[in-house]
C-alpha cells in the first residue's frame, strides 16, 4: 500500500509538471510578443508569474534577464541570466547576453569570459565576436579586439558595427589608412551610422584632409545635433586646422552639454593655450585633472601652462608624472627643453633626461 500510494503522488507530480509546463509555453509566447513590443514591466511580470511555479524555467529566466536590460536595470539583468546559465549552461546566446549585461556594468573581465563561453558554444557566432572585440578593446587588448572584429566580419561581412569598432581600433594603432577603409565599409552598409561617420572624420583629421573631415562630423551632426562628443571632435578639427576661435565655440557648445566631457575639456586647454589665454588653460586642466586623475595629457598641457608662466619646475614636476603614466618620447623632449631654463639642473641631471 505505502508503494501504490508513492507511486501515485510520483503520477499526480508528474501531471502536475506537465500542466504547469503547458501552462509556461502559453506565458511565455505572451511574455516574447510583450518583450519584441518594448513592454518591459509587462514582460517582467509574466516571467515571474512562471517562475514563482517553476524556479528553473530556462526561458522565463533568459527573458527576465534581457528585459531587465532592455530596462537598463543591469544588476537585475545580470542576476536572471547568471541563474538562466547554470539552468542551462549549453546556451552560447544566455552566455553572449550575460557578456554584453557584465560590459554595461563596466565588468570586461566577467565579459570576456562570458563571451569566450559563448564563442566555444557556438564559434560561427559574430554577435558574441563583436562583442568580444568591443571588451578587449576596453581592456587595451587591441590587437586581440581586432583578431574577433575580422571573425566576426568573415561571419557577416556586412556587420556595421564590427567594421565601426575595428576602425577605432585600427585608429588606436596609428593604421590610419586601414582605419579609414573599415569606417568607410560600415558607412557603406549604414549610411547613417553616427559612430562609424564620426570615425571616418577623426581618422581624416589625423590624415589631415580636413575638408573630408568636416563632411563627416557635419553629416554626424545633422543625425545627432545635441551631441557634445561630436562638437568636440568638431572642435579638435578646426583646432587641428588653425581655426582657433571656431574651436573654442564647439569646445564651449560641447562643454554646455557636458561639463566633463574630456575631449572638450582637453581641447578647451589646448585652444586657450593656442590663443594665449594661459589662465583659461589652467582652469580647463584642473578640471580635467579632478575627473581624470590620471590623465598625462592633463599634466602635460597643465606644465605647458606653467612653463608660460615661469613656473619650470613645476613644469618639469609634472611632466615627470605624465611621463610615470605614459613613456612618451616628445614629453621627454619637452622636459629637455624645460631643463635648459632650470638654473639648478646641472649637467648631469641633463644628460640623465637625454638617456631616458
Amino acid at each position: 500500500m505505502q508503494s501504490s500510494g508513492a507511486g501515485a503522488r510520483a503520477f499526480q507530480n508528474a501531471r502536475l509538471q506537465k500542466k504547469l509546463k503547458k501552462q509556461a509555453d502559453a506565458i511565455i509566447s505572451t511574455a516574447n510578443t510583450a518583450y519584441g513590443q518594448g513592454r518591459y514591466a509587462e514582460t517582467e511580470a509574466l516571467c515571474r508569474q512562471i517562475l514563482n511555479e517553476l524556479p528553473e524555467h530556462f526561458g522565463a529566466l533568459h527573458l527576465l534577464g534581457l528585459g531587465a536590460f532592455a530596462s537598463r536595470h543591469f544588476e537585475a539583468a545580470k542576476q536572471a541570466l547568471k541563474y538562466a546559465v547554470t539552468v542551462d549552461p549549453r546556451s552560447a546566446q544566455a552566455f553572449s547576453d550575460l557578456g554584453a549585461t557584465h560590459f554595461a556594468l563596466g565588468e570586461y573581465e566577467e565579459a570576456r569570459t562570458s563571451l569566450e563561453r559563448a564563442i566555444a558554444l557556438k564559434p560561427s557566432f559574430p554577435m558574441a565576436l563583436a562583442n568580444l572585440g568591443n571588451t578587449l578593446l576596453h581592456l587595451n587588448r587591441v590587437e586581440q579586439a581586432i583578431e574577433s572584429y575580422d571573425r566576426a566580419i568573415g561571419l557577416k561581412p556586412d556587420h556595421a558595427d564590427a567594421l565601426c569598432n575595428r576602425g577605432l581600433a585600427e585608429l588606436a594603432l596609428r593604421q590610419l589608412d586601414r582605419a579609414k577603409q573599415s569606417f568607410e565599409r560600415a558607412l557603406l552598409f549604414q549610411p547613417r551610422n553616427v559612430e562609424a561617420l564620426v570615425g571616418k572624420g577623426l581618422v581624416n583629421i589625423e590624415l589631415k584632409n580636413f575638408d573630408e573631415a568636416k563632411g563627416a562630423l557635419e553629416a554626424a551632426l545633422a543625425i545627432r545635433p545635441g551631441s557634445a562628443k561630436i562638437l568636440a571632435n568638431r572642435g579638435r578639427l578646426n583646432l587641428e586646422a588653425s581655426s582657433l576661435e571656431q574651436a573654442a565655440a564647439d569646445f564651449d557648445a560641447a562643454l554646455a552639454l557636458a561639463p566633463k566631457l574630456e575631449v572638450a575639456l582637453q581641447g578647451k586647454a589646448q585652444v586657450a593655450l593656442a590663443m594665449g589665454n594661459t589662465a583659461q588653460a589652467i582652469l580647463a586642466c584642473t578640471t580635467l585633472l579632478e575627473e581624470y586623475p590620471r590623465s598625462a595629457i592633463a599634466m602635460a598641457l597643465l606644465s605647458a601652462c606653467f612653463a608660460n608662466q615661469g613656473e619650470i619646475a613645476s613644469a618639469i614636476e609634472l611632466l615627470d608624472a605624465a611621463l610615470a603614466i605614459v613613456p612618451d618620447a616628445s614629453l621627454i623632449g619637452r622636459k629637455i627643453f624645460f631643463l635648459d631654463y632650470l638654473s639648478d639642473a646641472d649637467f648631469a641631471v641633463q644628460q640623465a633626461a637625454r638617456k631616458q
